[in-house]
C-alpha cells in the first residue's frame, strides 16, 4: 500500500474552480461543502489520471460538482456525472448540463461505455447491498478503470451518515485486485484510500 503526501495544487483550472465555489456560497450563505484537503485530493486524482489524453468519463456520486465541471471545461474530456438527487451545493460552471439523477445501483448506461469511473467519497454512505450493487454497476460500464475514495480507518465516533468504515481487510474483500493508496495531508486526521480497479484484468 503506497502512502502519498498530497502536493500543493497546481491545476490552473482547478484554482479556477476553487475561487468560483468560494464566491458562490460566500454570495448565497452555504457552508462550504469542501475543505482543502478535498481540492488536493482532487488535484492529485486529475495529475494523475488525466494527462492530455481523449477519453469519456463517468463520475458517480457527483455531490457540489467540482471533479465534473474541471471535466467538462477541458476539450478531450466527455464527461457524465450522476447522483440520487438534487443538491443545493451543485453548480455548472461550465454550462453542460451533463449531470443526471441517476440510481448508481442500476445504471442506465451499456456495458463498457466509459474509459474511467470515477467514485469519490460515496461508498460509506450505502449499506452494504447497494455498495455492492453499485461496485458490480461501475466495474460493468467501465472498459478501462475504476476509481474509488473512501475514509482510511475514520476514528470513531464516526458521522451518522457514515455507515461504512474501511480497512485495508475490509478494501481487499470488496475489490481484491485492485491497487491501494492512502492519501494524506499534514494535520488530516485520517487518510482517504485510493482504490485504482483495473476491469481490463478482472
Amino acid at each position: 500500500m503506497k502512502i502519498i503526501s498530497l502536493p500543493n495544487l497546481a491545476d490552473n483550472c482547478l484554482l479556477y474552480l476553487k475561487a468560483e465555489y468560494v464566491a458562490l456560497y460566500r454570495q448565497k450563505g452555504i457552508k462550504k461543502a469542501y475543505n482543502e484537503f478535498d481540492y488536493l485530493r482532487i488535484g492529485y486524482i486529475i495529475s494523475t489520471y488525466f494527462r492530455g489524453q481523449s477519453c469519456n468519463v463517468l463520475d458517480v456520486g457527483t455531490g457540489p460538482g467540482v471533479l465534473l465541471n474541471w471535466m467538462n471545461l477541458q476539450p478531450n474530456i466527455t464527461a457524465v456525472g450522476i447522483d440520487n438527487k438534487e443538491y443545493s451545493t451543485y453548480y455548472d460552471f461550465s454550462g453542460a448540463s451533463n449531470r443526471i439523477i441517476m440510481n448508481a445501483a442500476k445504471m442506465n448506461f451499456s456495458d463498457n461505455s466509459f474509459d474511467l469511473v470515477f467514485c469519490l467519497e460515496v461508498l460509506e454512505h450505502l449499506n452494504d447491498r447497494t455498495m455492492l450493487d453499485v461496485i458490480r454497476e461501475m466495474k460493468r460500464v467501465s472498459r478501462g478503470k475504476v476509481i474509488i475514495s473512501v475514509p482510511f480507518e475514520e476514528p470513531e465516533p464516526r458521522p451518522k451518515y457514515h455507515i461504512q468504515r474501511f480497512t485495508e481487510n475490509k478494501i481487499k474483500e470488496l475489490v481484491a485486485s485492485a491497487n491501494l493508496s492512502l492519501l494524506c495531508k499534514e494535520g488530516q486526521h485520517y487518510p482517504i484510500a485510493l482504490i485504482d480497479i483495473d476491469c481490463q484484468s478482472e
